[in-house]
């Protein structure tokens, strides 16, 4: 299984819970494409799941940079 570094979120918390580990890759469907990024940020989004205001739209471990895994 090839993998790739990630920035990921296992619970709520401050910024001890973003974590930098390896992860697996995604697995790609034949109507997408697999992007390799070299640098990234936290955005708004992250610091509301990071801290728990909102809960019902991912599941940990939760990656870091919402807009480039989000699927429509």
């Amino acid at each position: 299984m090839a993998m790739m570094n990630a920035v990921r979120i296992h619970e709520y918390g401050s910024l001890d819970v973003l974590k930098f580990e390896e992860a697996p890759c995604p697995q790609v469907a034949a109507d997408e494409v697999l992007v390799r990024v070299f640098a990234t940020s936290v955005n708004p989004f992250d610091w509301a799941v990071r801290n728990g205001y909102v809960t019902s739209y991912y599941s940990y471990p939760f990656p870091t940079s919402w807009d480039w895994t989000y699927r429509a």
